[in-house]
């Protein structure tokens, strides 16, 4: 038997789905401001979605924080940073021409790729009106957070969803 059909057998795969790349400008949004990426990065579940991160999105951060704080803020926001990731990857390099809206952020693309994460979180327009690219969709802060809403929602048996339902009737 082969030592990679065999690795498949006794290794199981881990689950990628849950596993998710935030822009630079969700950071420093979060980092800066009380909007809708503060609020996605303080209320995401981290033991079950998994922040993916690149050092180039870092040095992207690295470089927003800079403009607008003095050099020890900026290295305790990146160190922040680095504490919210669950996984690191080296960015697959991917041609500029593959994003036709920025071509300054493909190497975002390809951190998800290298990462096998389904969803990247942006705040830039351009970048997430193209809404997927690569098999990688692109979504809000705001969208991604319905998006976790509705996988929680999914997971849950019926009876608890039905409750939740009627009590969302009740309150409007």
């Amino acid at each position: 038997m082969r030592l990679s059909k065999l690795l498949r057998i006794v290794l199981p795969r881990p689950d990628t789905s849950k596993r998710v790349v935030l822009d630079a400008n969700i950071y420093v949004d979060a980092f800066m401001s009380r909007g809708s990426a503060r609020a996605l990065v303080r209320s995401m579940p981290y033991q079950k979605y998994e922040i993916c991160l690149s050092d180039s999105i870092i040095v992207e951060a690295r470089e927003a924080f800079r403009e607008r704080y003095s050099p020890e803020i900026a290295r305790n926001a990146v160190r922040w940073m680095s504490d919210l990731a669950r996984h690191f990857v080296a960015p697959i390099v991917l041609p500029p021409t593959l994003l036709k809206s920025d071509p300054n952020d493909v190497h975002v693309v390809g951190t998800a790729i290298a990462a096998d994460a389904p969803v990247i979180v942006t705040l830039d327009k351009p970048f997430r009106d193209e809404q997927e690219c690569a098999g990688v969709r692109i979504m809000t802060p705001v969208e991604y957070s319905a998006h976790l809403g509705h996988l929680q929602m999914a997971r849950m048996p019926q009876s608890v969803q039905t409750t939740q339902i009627a009590s969302l009737e009740v309150a409007v």
